[in-house]
């Protein structure tokens, strides 16, 4: 009976608190992987960042890789592939949430995109990988 209740408390501090299956990629961003919000997001409470959701920096994710500086997005929208860089370690200033797109996030090209994938070695996982890993599909 004590090794049930034992096992029991284990796992439930072993748990993430976050129930939706989002990612964090550093840097006060998480990805929501549900396919409903598949977006990129800052929390709003650095320590509650599943329970108070900041603004969406970039929705709509075709694929997504990161590394403990940068985080690299490739999204779709009306039918036009975008790519997009962060920068992890530029700090977030949590006031200004409709310029935090423009602030935090770099438009690239297709080339430059996939060169940063070489240059910092970083594994692109689509929105479907993502979303097996966590239980969506």
């Amino acid at each position: 009976m004590k090794r049930s209740i034992f096992i029991l408390v284990f796992f439930f501090l072993s748990c993430n608190s976050n129930f939706y299956g989002d990612k964090d990629v550093g840097g006060d961003f998480y990805y929501m992987v549900e396919p409903a919000f598949n977006s990129i997001y800052i929390a709003k409470i650095k320590d509650s960042p599943y329970q108070y959701l900041g603004p969406y920096v970039i929705e709509n994710i075709e694929s997504l890789g990161f590394n403990d500086r940068f985080i690299l997005i490739s999204n779709k929208k009306n039918d036009s592939l975008k790519y997009f860089l962060i920068d992890k370690e530029k700090e977030l200033n949590r006031n200004y949430e409709d310029r935090l797109q423009k602030t935090y996030s770099l438009e690239l090209d297709s080339l430059k995109f996939e060169k940063l994938i070489v240059i910092h070695k970083i594994k692109i996982k689509t929105n479907e990988e993502y979303r097996k890993e966590n239980g969506w599909e």
